[in-house]
């Protein structure tokens, strides 16, 4: 695929508030082709103890966002180095929109959110940080629908706490604008 093309997007999907999901191995391995993922050959593995809306086979519904759907992060803007703005140097954005789960499309709030930085960092999980160009914050929709816009100041166990649809610590988030 050319990526000069594709459509790539500066936002992504919460996966939860655990620290990475390795996409394509370990236990977030996808199928090695269509026929093995749609058949029986192929283990799915076990995506029980992830806590976001959305991860690979998520069937996430309205009830099983337990802290509220206004309490829970849907989508939100996404951490990105400016010199990868127009490239693919960007490990969280390299890919297409539509290629499903993965560090393109998702984050988790394990990382305390930043602005976009100048330089990739490699010891900054740029990939899985919430974030923006913004100077003050960065927005993030919530279940409900709402749009909130968030300071990277919000307390790192907040942010988690956002990003976990199920853990029954509550935030108010009427208080995050």
């Amino acid at each position: 695929m050319d990526f000069d093309v594709a459509g790539r997007a500066d936002y992504a999907s919460c996966a939860g508030d655990q620290q990475t999901i390795e996409y394509g191995t370990g236990p977030y391995a996808s199928p090695p082709d269509f026929a093995s993922g749609c058949g029986r050959t192929w283990q799915w593995p076990d995506t029980s103890s992830l806590t976001g809306v959305t991860f690979i086979r998520s069937e996430i519904a309205m009830q099983d966002i337990t802290d509220g759907s206004s309490h829970t992060y849907l989508v939100g803007e996404k951490h990105l180095a400016k010199e990868a703005y127009l490239n693919t140097a960007c490990g969280g954005d390299r890919e297409s929109l539509y290629v499903g789960f993965g560090n393109d499309t998702c984050r988790t709030g394990y990382y305390a959110p930043a602005q976009d930085t100048e330089k990739i960092d490699g010891v900054s999980y740029a990939q899985w940080r919430f974030g923006s160009a913004h100077v003050e914050g960065f927005h993030m929709a919530m279940c409900d629908g709402s749009v909130k816009s968030i300071s990277y100041a919000i307390e790192l166990v907040v942010h988690k706490r956002l990003a976990n649809r199920q853990d029954g610590e509550l935030v108010d988030a009427t208080r995050l604008d």
